[in-house]
């Protein structure tokens, strides 16, 4: 089978054949079939241990980079946009420097240098795009170990009395960091069963088949929707709701084409109103408009700028919190105060013990810029312009389906909105993401931008 890399050699042996059948990539596998199942072993365990055993996961990490190290000769050659590892580089250099003059400035009880990690996980979704071959078979296998390792670390951490208070309509975190987190995680699995539900639905296979294939597609859907309804996060349906807006944008921008799937439109829209009842019927909505309610007073209070007295609450914590940071940023915007920076000025601020305890700012955005001064968010947000614009290229020349650019497009503008209300790039949920399914996106693209360089 010939892939957009080297084809196989016909004496290398069942291994590479299964390779070939399975996993096919533009590595040379007929040389080294022992580095592309390291590489996929890689993947696999870090998709199912990032939140149930973090050490393994990290190991997993360190798998995959070397593999993609000893594999770097053939990615150069084969990979149109290998471009991007050299801006990988150049960013792992500049925040070196900063590490390092920050740590003159502040001393050693700051470790800047510990964030460096965090932070060059932005580009991880490369390594993870090339060995996953820009095969939707290949992408939506890691895609249904990731789902399982996420319900199989809720039930785990959270345990049966977790869902036991989610159905009696509390807030549930289910020992997942916060619910901010279970909401960004959820909220992408979401967007994932609405985009791809008529794959599920597939009139082509068998009756039995079809029947439990729509039966595990309800039986996640109603799981999701459970558990995104049980975090009650405010910013995972304002980027949802973003989301489904820029999904019809781009659903609409193709029917000029002639390529508008009517049908699956009205099918996703039946879905996300079976959401919007069952959030209804379940009172979160209403438990959420009480919490904005509530906390508009708080707001109002800080409005009066006597930060000790105002109610604290989500949001006037991030409003402050952000107000410093812009307050440090003006004063830095350019270099910023290295890895450390939001506990350096956190430590530095006139902040009370309430909300200095959080130690961030809750928005990814502006702690790459107080880190990294303003180029830290532009190569963030430069990251998730490239994704689409790849994606959407990909689509229009009919390397992609439309399906799967929607999933795209929502799932980066979800993303997107969602980092503007929590600092997800430095923690694993962040980079969690972008690796699975950032990997996903980088990856599907990829023969089409082959094919666009030898035209």
């Amino acid at each position: 089978m010939r892939v957009w890399g080297q084809k196989s050699a016909r004496d290398a042996g069942a291994a590479i054949s299964c390779l070939d059948r399975n996993f096919p990539s533009a590595y040379p596998r007929a040389r080294a079939p022992v580095l592309a199942w390291i590489a996929l072993f890689a993947l696999v365990l870090f998709a199912l241990s990032n939140f149930i055993e973090p050490t393994l996961a990290r190991k997993g990490e360190w798998l995959l980079l070397i593999a993609t190290l000893l594999a770097c000769g053939q990615i150069r050659r084969e990979d149109p946009d290998a471009w991007l590892y050299i801006a990988m580089f150049l960013f792992l250099g500049l925040m070196l420097w900063m590490n390092w003059r920050a740590a003159r400035e502040w001393g050693a009880g700051y470790d800047h240098f510990s964030y460096t990690r965090d932070y060059m996980r932005l580009f991880w979704f490369l390594m993870a795009g090339w060995w996953l071959g820009g095969r939707e078979r290949n992408i939506f296998v890691l895609f249904a170990i990731a789902v399982a390792a996420l319900f199989i670390t809720i039930q785990s951490e959270g345990g049966l009395s977790s869902w036991v208070r989610l159905l009696k309509g509390h807030r549930v975190d289910f020992n997942l960091h916060n619910a901010e987190h279970v909401g960004l995680l959820f909220g992408s699995v979401l967007i994932g069963l609405l985009s791809f539900m008529f794959r599920f639905f597939d009139n082509r296979r068998r009756l039995a088949a079809r029947m439990a294939w729509a039966m595990l597609w309800l039986l996640l859907f109603s799981g999701t929707t459970a558990v995104v309804l049980g975090a009650q996060t405010r910013q995972t349906w304002l980027g949802f709701a973003l989301a489904m807006i820029a999904s019809l944008a781009f659903l609409l921008s193709n029917r000029l084409s002639g390529n508008f799937p009517v049908k699956r439109l009205i099918g996703i829209s039946v879905a996300i109103g079976l959401v919007i009842a069952a959030g209804l019927s379940t009172n979160s909505f209403d438990r959420m408009v009480k919490r904005v309610t509530v906390e508009l007073n708080g707001v109002e209070l800080l409005q009066m700028d006597d930060i000790n007295i105002a109610q604290v609450n989500s949001s006037t914590t991030r409003l402050i919190l952000w107000k410093t940071a812009f307050d440090a940023i003006s004063k830095r915007p350019l270099l910023g105060y290295g890895g450390a920076a939001r506990k350096i000025v956190i430590e530095h601020a006139d902040l009370p013990a309430s909300i200095r305890k959080y130690g961030h700012f809750h928005n990814s955005y502006l702690e790459l810029w107080l880190s990294y001064g303003i180029a830290g968010p532009l190569i963030f947000i430069a990251m998730l312009v490239i994704l689409g614009r790849r994606l959407m290229q990909a689509c229009r020349s009919g390397h992609v389906t439309m399906d799967f650019a929607v999933f795209g497009v929502a799932w980066l503008v979800f993303f997107a909105v969602a980092n503007m209300f929590e600092s997800y790039v430095s923690y694993r949920t962040g980079a969690y993401l972008m690796l699975i399914v950032g990997g996903a996106l980088y990856s599907i693209a990829i023969p089409a931008r082959r094919a666009a360089r030898t035209v």
